[in-house]
């Protein structure tokens, strides 16, 4: 091959590469899937998206708009001013400040987010949002304070989750509350109640703590997992004279999995003494009434 075939050639590979690279992005190749629409005070609103598709997406071809009543397409601002490239299984959080979003929530991911010049602005009480390309929309939600858990009271700082990829967006019952968990929104990675398969179960992480701070088994870890989400719980912790010693939780929404803290602290804000303790919970929602779990642990020391 002289030298000439060769430029052709990785003329031709580069020509297939950019093609990959920058090919068109269709309906439902991305997802909307957290919203933020009533921000923490010092705060800012913010939209999550997945990439559901296998297509390395270039986001300076999609932008977000407002619908409005008329069901028209406002306030269409471009995702990004230069190549941005958006990978498969990847999330990206657009806001008006990323920054800020990052100081009120945790995050896995601190680079996938994405400052958005003049975001549009997103009512409080409900509206639509649309993630579109051209004039084709990629996906669209249709929000109400009505999708959040019935018995998160305050909504300002409650993101609202999407739960399941598979299903449509605006499926009744597809985004709900961020559980408390996480502090009530995943900025930039799974969601706290993405849907999940495995059987419902609660265990420790181990049936001994030692909270001595001295970075081995300081907390109680009480682990969860449920195959629906929107579970309430209550959590109190029992001496073993079967006397209340600490209401560690109570009315707190869990995600479908994540882990809950106990320091060995009373309610009277005093250290436990060595001993036997149980660990009482209530799992409740809206349609299978309430689980009831025991788990006993022991609160040592170093001698």
């Amino acid at each position: 091959m002289n030298k000439t075939h060769l430029i052709v050639l990785i003329s031709f590979l580069l020509s297939l590469l950019t093609f990959k690279l920058y090919a068109q992005v269709e309906p439902l190749d991305i997802l909307i899937n957290e919203i933020l629409p009533d921000p923490k005070i010092g705060s800012v609103e913010f939209v999550e998206l997945y990439n559901r598709s296998e297509k390395i997406i270039n986001l300076q071809t999609v932008q977000i708009a407002r619908v409005n009543d008329k069901d028209s397409l406002i306030s269409i601002r471009p995702l990004a001013t230069k190549e941005t490239l958006f990978y498969p299984k990847q999330y990206m959080v657009l806001s008006k400040d990323g920054d800020l979003v990052k100081d009120h929530y945790y995050t896995e991911n601190p680079m996938a987010f994405i400052n958005v010049t003049a975001m549009p602005q997103l009512p409080n009480a409900g509206g639509s949002i649309a993630i579109i390309s051209g004039q084709t929309v990629i996906d669209r939600l249709d929000y109400h304070r009505a999708m959040h858990h019935p018995l998160v009271k305050d909504q300002k700082g409650v993101s609202l989750e999407r739960q399941h990829f598979d299903k449509d967006t605006n499926a009744p019952g597809n985004f709900t509350s961020a559980a408390a968990s996480v502090g009530y929104a995943t900025p930039g990675y799974q969601n706290s109640q993405q849907g999940v398969m495995q059987e419902d179960d609660i265990w420790l992480s181990s049936k001994t703590f030692s909270p001595d701070y001295d970075g081995f088994e300081d907390l109680l870890e009480i682990n969860y997992r449920f195959q629906q989400s929107g579970n309430m719980v209550n959590v109190y912790i029992y001496n073993e004279q079967g006397n209340l010693v600490k209401n560690l939780y109570r009315n707190h929404l869990l995600g479908t999995g994540g882990t809950l803290f106990w320091d060995g602290i009373s309610d009277a804000d005093q250290r436990l003494p060595v001993g036997i303790y149980v660990v009482y919970m209530e799992v409740y929602n809206a349609t299978d009434g309430i689980k009831k779990y025991r788990k006993s642990c022991v609160l040592a020391t170093k001698f």
